[in-house]
């Protein structure tokens, strides 16, 4: 590994090993180093930050693999064919840390780079497994997988390598839709295990943003009771156990073109009451009625009159909202109290 004069050999314990190599900006060896085990692991990508880190991943087919050059040993163990790895070094050469991801055969060898901003690692890379562990520590983190090679884009925090994962790209959905004066927004997530809350956000130019309201990750949906009458944009924050956050994409909400005749009478109510709407176009309805946990706790459905009765049975006193559907649209949504 030494281009000039002397002599440095490194010997591999197996069939392919990794190596790290440093010369100086004449092309003067410094030293190198090897890390592997007795069967193969590949080194895909490498990138330095500031301070002369080092830091490299690949693919690892060994059971169990020694990613400490030195005399101390740090293992990584796999328990599937192959997984993804990374590992970082100082500018010396010596052993910091290592993580894998894993189990099962779940990684290819395509599609492997990493990139780095301050302690924050960047890793893009394919796999083609449901399995995949993409957080090397608890909980597990596994993203949806759709067939053949998918590619996943996480972010890691390695000053606390190796339990460092911040957040990984996992928004699968979000939406917005009017009715009358509110609008109605869900969501639906890959996992939520890192979670703490949810936020949406909410702007009339599509720049400046208020948050309406936060829930905890139990909750997947959101209604503004107090939507503006102009066109407005939404947009989901997700933030996880570390304050990271991500965001959804924006929607826009236009503004409601007419109003729709809806009357919800007693209300508050005691025993029944009456919600009655304008159906005129005689479409099949569906009446939804959920707690303030966001809970649903009634349904009545095959509605096809204008006029439908809400009986209290088993219902507690307190707050609920209703959501009145057609099966192509919302069509109303509002608030009903239980004394």
């Amino acid at each position: 590994f030494d281009p000039g004069a002397a002599t440095i050999n490194l010997i591999s314990a197996g069939a392919y090993d990794i190596y790290i190599s440093k010369l100086d900006v004449s092309g003067n060896f410094l030293w190198a180093q090897r890390v592997g085990s007795t069967l193969s692991e590949y080194a895909n990508s490498i990138a330095l930050d500031a301070s002369g880190n080092i830091f490299i991943m690949g693919d690892m087919y060994s059971s169990i693999a020694d990613f400490d050059p030195g005399a101390s040993v740090y293992n990584l163990t796999n328990i599937g064919t192959e997984a993804v790895f990374a590992a970082q070094y100082d500018n010396d050469g010596n052993f910091l840390c290592a993580f894998i991801l894993g189990p099962g055969h779940n990684e290819t060898y395509r599609n492997r780079h990493i990139a780095l901003l301050g302690s924050d690692m960047y890793m893009v890379y394919s796999f083609d497994d449901a399995s995949v562990d993409v957080d090397p520590c608890t909980p597990v983190v596994n993203l949806p997988y759709v067939g053949n090679s998918d590619i996943a884009v996480a972010k890691y925090d390695m000053s606390i390598c190796p339990c460092n994962i911040v957040l990984a790209a996992n928004i699968i959905s979000f939406s917005a839709e009017r009715s009358v004066n509110y609008v109605y927004t869900e969501w639906e997530i890959a996992y939520t295990d890192n979670f703490i809350s949810y936020e949406v956000l909410r702007s009339a130019d599509g720049e400046e943003y208020a948050a309406l309201g936060v829930m905890n990750t139990d909750k997947m949906s959101f209604t503004d009771m107090e939507a503006l009458s102009v066109l407005a944009y939404y947009k989901l924050r997700i933030i996880n156990q570390q304050g990271n956050s991500i965001f959804s994409e924006v929607v826009s909400v236009q503004p409601q073109e007419n109003s729709v005749i809806t009357e919800i009478y007693p209300n508050p109510m005691s025993q029944q009451t009456t919600l009655e709407f304008d159906n005129s176009r005689k479409e099949n309805h569906t009446l939804t009625l959920f707690n303030t946990q966001g809970q649903l706790v009634r349904s009545i459905t095959d509605i096809k009159t204008g006029s439908i009765e809400i009986k209290r049975k088993k219902l507690t006193s307190g707050l609920y909202f209703f959501q009145l559907r057609t099966d192509t649209h919302l069509y109303a949504i509002g608030k009903l109290i239980l004394q």
